[in-house]
């Protein structure tokens, strides 16, 4: 029930896009050396893509750099240099980016 789960509740084929959105984590754990269990991911992928706002990816970015700042300060380092000029990384490619805010379902923390 993680609010960031409405992005894939909302299309109409859910399941796909998480599918399509795994599979690409699993590719970039491989590219990072990390073990990711491909079994449990469903081997369809779809094209189609998932808006997303800048606004809510520079709130998520923020959000994590304040985490990475507290417990893992290398981390934090490495992650600043990584972004871009809107200050956040390019998202996973079944996003795709669009103007606007963070999103009405995102639980804002002040």
């Amino acid at each position: 029930n993680h609010p960031q789960l409405i992005r894939f509740k909302n299309q109409k084929n859910p399941v796909l896009f998480l599918d399509t959105f795994l599979n690409q984590v699993y590719l970039e754990s491989k590219h990072r050396g990390y073990n990711f269990n491909l079994e449990k991911i469903g081997t369809k992928h779809t094209r189609e893509q998932i808006p997303v706002t800048q606004g809510q990816l520079s709130y998520e970015m923020e959000h994590l750099l304040g985490k990475l700042q507290q417990r893992e300060p290398e981390k934090y380092q490495q992650t600043k240099k990584m972004l871009n000029e809107d200050k956040f990384p390019i998202p996973n490619p079944v996003f795709m980016i669009i103007p606007g805010n963070i999103e009405l379902w995102e639980k804002v923390k002040h």
